[in-house]
């Protein structure tokens, strides 16, 4: 592309040659796909009824330093972590958000996907270096017999990425 300015009419001796540009730069970007990120350290266990049967999976999510620092923003006293009480409102706010993500946990037996329940047994606790831990237990919402094989996924991508996480348990 050649510009050619030969006299003062011209857009740019105008000034308004560069505003427009930026106009049609911007106007022919998309909209940004970027998000903020939380990492999480997920630790996950199979729970198991009197009967044998599983019944779900408790979840222990430790989130990373930045969330943390803005999640406990303001709470505590005297230089110590908050309580569970102070933390309980935005554990509320975690789990009701992460049901639009089926809290980014899936589960089969026999091939089936197998369905949850509401979370329950949720607290956001924080320790002494002020990282904050989201515990909850989701229960499936029919048990099943730990005798068949049970798999679940705990991930936030296709399952076709390379990043997914497999837990399988095979009771013999």
């Amino acid at each position: 592309m050649t510009f050619r300015f030969r006299h003062k009419s011209s857009l740019f001796a105008r000034g308004v040659f560069w505003p427009a540009l930026t106009l049609a730069l911007l106007a022919a970007s998309g909209a940004a796909n970027a998000h903020p990120h939380v990492w999480v350290a997920v630790r996950s266990e199979v729970v198991f009824a009197p009967n044998g049967k599983i019944i779900g999976l408790r979840h222990a999510w430790e989130f990373d330093e930045m969330y943390s620092a803005f999640a406990v923003q303001g709470l505590g006293k005297d230089g110590k972590p908050p309580t569970r009480e102070e933390l309980a409102p935005l554990a509320k706010t975690n789990v009701e958000s992460l049901a639009e993500f089926e809290f980014f946990t899936f589960a089969k037996q026999g091939g089936a996907k197998l369905k949850f329940l509401e979370p329950t047994e949720v607290t956001l606790e924080s320790d002494e270096k002020k990282i904050v831990t989201l515990r909850f237990l989701l229960p499936l919402e029919t048990p099943v017999p730990a005798q068949k094989p049970f798999s679940f996924q705990v991930y936030d991508r296709p399952i076709s990425s390379l990043s997914t996480s497999r837990n399988k348990i095979r009771s013999h």
